[in-house]
């Protein structure tokens, strides 16, 4: 009777461990880097004349997913949060930089980076932005209307540049 019950017991162990390991190998990876997301986050880094304030965990061989300041959504590998606050970037936002080809970013967080220059119209193309956050910089110019197409926009933080008031009539 001993030896029976050492044997179920023994089972439902292995049993246990199985469904483990086989749910383990079929649910899908927590992060994943798609390459192209790499790829254009790296040239946004080198956009800017960083130095050393940029995060060390921005290089080719690691799962971008895991860099400091990104977050990916876990089944696509979008990136869909940069946060990169208070990271001197020392430069300005072209209309044609690759920060506007993440499709998907749905926050931005770029406080205090030292963003010079005209406020870029093209973050008006992130149109699942539901989060803008670009306050204590020195950009300059009129708030572009083309934000007017984030139809999903919740929170926009700008104070602390140098942006003109657009008068609507």
């Amino acid at each position: 009777m001993m030896i029976r019950n050492h044997c179920y017991c023994f089972s439902g162990v292995i049993g246990i461990l199985s469904s483990i390991l086989i749910h383990g190998l079929a649910s899908p990876r927590l992060h994943f880097c798609r390459h192209d997301q790499r790829e254009t986050l790296l040239e946004f880094k080198d956009e800017f004349r960083t130095g050393e304030t940029f995060p060390s965990s921005w290089n080719k061989s690691s799962d971008c997913c895991l860099w400091e300041g990104v977050e990916c959504d876990h089944k696509s590998g979008q990136v869909i949060s940069l946060a990169l606050s208070d990271k001197s970037l020392n430069g300005s936002l072209k209309t044609n930089s690759s920060l506007f080809n993440l499709q998907y970013l749905r926050e931005l967080s770029l406080y205090n980076c030292n963003l010079q220059g005209m406020f870029p119209s093209s973050l008006g193309t992130l149109s699942r932005l539901t989060f803008v956050g670009l306050r204590g910089n020195a950009l300059t110019g009129e708030i572009p209307s083309s934000l007017g197409n984030l139809s999903r926009l919740e929170t926009l933080e700008l104070g602390n540049n140098h942006l003109l008031k657009r008068q609507f009539f």
